[in-house]
């Protein structure tokens, strides 16, 4: 999600909108730490927190305030799924509201351009106002002080040191005091100073906290794989990631389950390369996250693809899926290589492969069939797509996790005798 692009069509539409992030999670919650959603003054909102009953009382609560027309300001505030919305999944949510208005304009745009550029962070602290004073983090120990959204000056080049984002928070034991009370009665905006609390301190009126006197995410135990995140220090900075962190899929074939596959994509963390050099083999229009190709050579279309692609083989040809394989499999840089196919086909591949000279290894990781997981056997175009499109999520999410762990580990694709019973196509 394009969280300041969506905030600055917000502003131009109606002058005003509001951020809602998920900042802390305890337990079971709908969504994870870093969830967004940008709301307007007339309810529409953009992204998801979870849905349910945090989701609604969230858009209420933000657009009850933007009718208000006050100023611009954040504020932070807890949620017990279970006892104060009813909801089963139990644990403990903290929100960070925050409103922007057309004085935001510029901040936000510079923002928003560097989200069309791809993926950045920010790090900020909490302003006067209650909003995070937002910097641009560069991959350095300094920190560039330009795209500030908040009218506090954004935190200096000499912040302390943070941890990966794909690491998770800050410990357990950065935590003050003990169990929070839940504040259904807190209004979204408080009087004078806002603070920013200790997940665990105990709600009451006050003010930021001294260095050292933070927050910490409870998600720090397990590795995020969302595009966008939040994590915050013990002296009370804040990390943040946006912009779309889409994986490079390349998709070799246009034939019935590449075009379903390729709409079954569009709302997930991907970005497709599609390659097929028949004439006319494309539709007439496609989702934003596909780039079309038309190179006939498979090598010559890997060459130029990021390592730690995704790669399927799709094609209506037998000898050219193959050679996508094949050529994937040499370059020995991409975490999943997939094809469509059956038990017979994939024990040719495997023989042909062998003669080849390719390591058993190699072979073993290749993922044929595709779309395999949870014995699903209908050979519907779209019934395939969908248990790929899943399998694909698993296989990004076990890479991310692997990256995290060890920044030159790749985890391995799922192998064939993981994989339950095969399906046969073609």
């Amino acid at each position: 999600m394009r969280v300041w692009g969506a905030i600055a069509e917000a502003i131009e539409a109606a002058g005003r909108c509001a951020l809602v992030t998920v900042a802390d999670v305890r337990g079971s919650a709908p969504r994870e730490a870093g969830a967004r959603l940008v709301v307007r003054p007339d309810g529409r909102f953009t992204g998801t927190i979870g849905g349910g009953t945090l989701e609604w009382r969230a858009i209420a609560e933000v657009t009850a305030e933007l009718a208000r027309g006050g100023a611009v300001r954040g504020v932070w505030r807890p949620f017990a799924l279970g006892p104060e919305l009813g909801q089963c999944c139990g644990g403990r949510v903290e929100l960070l509201f925050e409103t922007f208005g057309v004085d935001d304009r510029e901040a936000v745009a510079a923002l928003a351009a560097r989200e069309v550029a791809g993926v950045f962070e920010t790090i900020g602290r909490f302003g006067v106002d209650g909003r995070v004073a937002r910097g641009v983090a560069v991959r350095t120990d300094s920190v560039s002080l330009s795209g500030a959204a908040s009218t506090d000056e954004p935190v200096s080049a000499s912040a302390t040191a943070f941890p990966p984002l794909t690491g998770g928070g800050t410990p357990r034991e950065a935590r003050q005091g003990g169990a929070r009370q839940s504040e259904p009665e807190a209004s979204l905006v408080a009087r004078g100073r806002l603070r920013v609390r200790a997940p665990s301190d105990p709600a009451s009126p006050g003010h930021l906290p001294p260095s050292g006197r933070g927050f910490a995410s409870s998600s720090s135990s397990s590795v995020s794989t969302a595009p966008d995140h939040f994590i915050a220090a013990p002296d009370g900075t804040v990390r943040e990631r946006f912009g779309d962190d889409r994986r490079p899929l390349v998709l070799f074939g246009a034939g019935h389950v590449g075009r379903a596959l390729v709409m079954a994509l569009a709302p997930l963390p991907f970005a497709v390369i599609w390659v097929d050099a028949r004439p006319d083999a494309f539709p007439h229009h496609v989702p934003g996250n596909v780039t079309l190709s038309g190179e006939a050579d498979p090598a010559a279309v890997l060459a130029a693809v990021l390592d730690g692609a995704f790669v399927l083989a799709m094609t209506h040809s037998h000898p050219l899926d193959l050679a996508v394989v094949a050529a994937a499999l040499k370059a020995g840089r991409f975490p999943y290589v997939g094809v469509i196919g059956s038990a017979t086909k994939r024990a040719r591949f495997e023989s042909q492969l062998r003669a080849a000279g390719h390591a058993e290894a190699s072979i073993a990781a290749l993922v044929c069939p595709i779309g395999a997981i949870g014995g699903l056997t209908s050979k519907e175009p779209a019934a395939i797509a969908a248990m790929t499109a899943a399998e694909l999520l698993v296989a990004d999410e076990a890479a991310r996790r692997a990256v995290a762990r060890e920044p030159n580990e790749v985890a391995p694709p799922t192998t064939a005798a993981e994989r339950g019973p095969r399906r046969t196509r073609r």
